[in-house]
């Protein structure tokens, strides 16, 4: 006699094994995907909110002092805005002044800062000075020396 295999038996459990395996990978996948997602999000987000930030920075030079004798000048910045202004740098005729200041202007205040340009200033010479924040927004404007 000729014994039959049973066939059935295992073609399910091979069946159940190979949908016990797609089901973990596709859980896999999914919550791979799932984490992609969310920080992808946070990352644009903590953009946005920068760019928001920078739009309601608004300020002004109100108004530059030079002081021929000692070769100063004292920069007038008037924070506008809706949030305070860190200034990060001055430059005078495209040369840095001075760098990493970090004055904070609040808002509606305006505050005197005292720099010594590289090179010696004259009188009735233009000069090019332009205040940067550390937001990344920048204001520039010629001034002559009396």
């Amino acid at each position: 006699m000729l014994r039959s295999r049973p066939i059935g038996v295992s073609y399910i459990v091979s069946v159940m094994l190979m949908m016990l395996l797609v089901s973990i990978i596709a859980t896999i996948i999914i919550n791979w995907g799932q984490n992609l997602v969310s920080t992808q999000q946070t990352g644009f987000s903590s953009i946005l909110e920068a760019s928001h930030e920078r739009l309601k920075e608004a300020f002004t030079i109100e108004n530059v002092k030079f002081d021929l004798e000692n070769q100063k000048i004292t920069v007038y910045v008037r924070n506008y805005g809706s949030i305070s202004v860190n200034v990060a740098s001055i430059y005078v005729n495209h040369t840095a002044a001075s760098l990493n200041l970090y004055e904070t202007i609040m808002p509606g205040e305006v505050k005197g800062i005292n720099v010594s340009p590289q090179t010696p200033f004259a009188r009735k010479a233009t000069q090019l000075i332009t205040v940067s924040t550390s937001r990344g927004n920048e204001y520039e404007a010629y001034f002559v020396v009396p």
